[in-house]
């Protein structure tokens, strides 16, 4: 039976519920909040080429596992969420879905983990959010749907499905040339499709292990083009969510 929110899901959200407007917390940071014992050291981060220090903590992994722990069961309900770093030693960085200025800071430190809030904030002053998707009207625009969804007591994890589906649609606007395929339409896993992509894929199985077989360079050729095929025929049909009609000889 459960005992309630334990001390470090307490520590992290009154963290968050005390946030100051624009603020962002990495997981570094929230362990800082949390245990006495981590304080702020200076870190060498090592690349093939070069070396540089940078400002860290001293969290260590048993400190990881417990915030992580924590914070997946506090900051959804918060209206919070958290961004993977582009750099493999950084840290997530945790934001306030309905403040803009706090989403914008999260995707610099997403793409610039280890500048510092000074250069952070100089290149929010520029509008330079870490790549050319990023806008701060994206943020305002993302910022005021989470607020809208909140203010009508929309459930926070489906108001974020919704928010990630309308991202992945502007991301996927910047490459124009790319067709973009429905989700609701790739119905080809029921029962039916399924065993007939299945019965498909065996004739190209069968047909790849009798290739050995084959001296004749000619059969070997029309061989491979029949499997070439057969699996087109699949690929189309799970694309436009449709079982294979035809099988391989």
């Amino acid at each position: 039976m459960s005992r309630g929110p334990g001390r470090i899901e307490r520590a992290i959200a009154t963290a968050l519920a005390t946030a100051p407007p624009g603020a962002t917390f990495s997981l570094s940071e929230l362990g800082a909040l949390v245990y006495p014992e981590v304080t702020q050291v200076r870190r060498r981060i090592r690349r093939r080429w070069y070396s540089y220090e940078v400002n860290a903590y001293s969290i260590e992994r048993r400190h990881r596992v417990a915030l992580w722990r924590a914070a997946k069961r506090v900051v959804p309900g918060l209206w919070w969420d958290w961004t993977m770093p582009h750099e493999p030693e950084a840290d997530a960085v945790f934001f306030n879905r309905c403040d803009a200025q706090s989403r914008a800071l999260a995707k610099i430190r997403r793409f610039h983990p280890w500048e510092g809030p000074d250069k952070w904030h100089a290149r929010l002053a520029a509008g330079d959010l870490g790549h050319h998707w990023n806008s701060l009207s994206q943020c305002e625009r993302e910022a005021a749907a989470s607020r809208a969804a909140r203010d009508a007591q929309i459930s926070p994890s489906a108001a974020l499905e919704a928010e990630k589906r309308a991202d992945r649609a502007a991301w996927v606007k910047c490459f124009p040339g790319r067709p973009v395929q429905k989700q609701e339409t790739f119905n080809c896993f029921d029962d039916g499709n399924k065993f007939a992509i299945h019965e498909q894929l065996a004739d190209v199985l069968r047909s790849l292990r009798s290739l050995p077989s084959e001296n004749d360079p000619d059969v070997m050729r029309a061989r491979m083009g029949e499997i070439a095929q057969a699996l087109e025929a699949v690929l189309n049909a799970v694309s436009q969510g449709e079982a294979p009609l035809e099988r391989a000889a």
